[in-house]
């Protein structure tokens, strides 16, 4: 570990001197052993992988690039800053984001230097139904069948949540976000989330009156306006938060023909479990890492 975070003046040093370093930089510890599973199983021996706060990349160099501070925020700073010092053929140093509302919102020209995650954060290539079901059939010896009709229940919950997160962000009002579990509900197959309610109650949090209907209006049209995939639209919060609640929720399951009553799950029991349902062959079709493949080779 480093004592001390590097500057990165240091690193455009240490790169001009050693070309065939292959760094990786993340915006948390998490991502980070997440990759470095990922880099050993496939052999990436030279691969290391670093989480942000092992660099120091100051505020003001943050918003000099138009970021907002945060760990992603000097994820892409610092990204912009080496291809600025190293040339946008370097690859001695990789920087990787989540996409964040960038599906929504807009996106921007990171550089050659950074990639972002194909879904909206990188929990959200555990959310499919080869994952879920693995976490609900061998991790938690469930009985519920994780079809694609219940994939789309949790998916439709969580782009409306993210869609108000985003509508949050696009209007400036700075309201807190408070728990949307209280309009949820489930019959165990069918998942119904009061979004109107939730609306209202998340809009009387804010420090100025907001227009209802201008809000739910600019909600719409940015739930209209996305497209693709829709793991571009995920929180991991409000993900790991629902994905928990339902597994408690369902209550009784069943094992070897005897009755029982499941165990209640916390929602960092789920996610640890669920980043072990994930398989390196899928992952290696994705568009992130096929080019972390051509970056960690070149």
């Amino acid at each position: 570990m480093l004592s001390e975070p590097r500057r990165i003046a240091e690193l455009v040093e240490r790169y001009r001197l050693e070309p065939s370093l292959r760094d990786v930089y993340v915006e948390g510890n998490t991502d980070r052993r997440f990759l470095k599973w990922y880099f050993e199983g496939k052999g990436y021996v030279d691969a290391v992988v670093y989480g942000i706060q092992t660099v120091e990349v100051p505020s003001d160099v943050v918003e000099r690039h138009g970021f907002e501070v945060g760990n992603r925020g000097r994820v892409l700073a610092l990204g912009a800053e080496l291809v600025g010092a190293l040339g946008e053929h370097a690859k001695q140093a990789t920087c990787i984001a989540d996409r964040d509302f960038d599906s929504v919102l807009g996106s921007y020209d990171y550089g050659p230097l950074t990639l972002l995650t194909d879904g909206s954060c990188l929990e959200t290539y555990f959310f499919d139904q080869e994952c879920v079901g693995k976490l609900f059939g061998v991790c938690l010896r469930a009985e519920c069948q994780v079809t694609a009709e219940l994939i789309g229940q949790f998916s439709c919950v969580l782009r409306r949540l993210y869609c108000i997160r985003a509508a949050n962000k696009n209007l400036g009002l700075g309201i807190s976000w408070i728990d949307f579990l209280k309009w949820c509900r489930t019959d165990g197959t069918l998942i119904e989330f009061e979004s109107e309610k939730f609306t209202n109650s998340y809009l009387g949090r804010a420090h100025h009156p907001v227009s209802n209907e201008a809000f739910q209006l600019r909600v719409l049209e940015l739930e209209e306006g996305g497209r693709g995939d829709y793991r571009l639209y995920v929180n991991r919060d409000d993900f790991v938060r629902l994905l928990a609640w339902f597994v408690n929720e369902t209550g009784l399951r069943y094992q070897g023909g005897r009755r029982r009553r499941a165990q209640r799950y916390e929602e960092d029991q789920l996610a640890r479990m669920l980043v072990g349902c994930v398989e390196s062959r899928i992952l290696a079709n994705h568009p992130l890492f096929l080019n972390l493949d051509s970056r960690l080779r070149g």
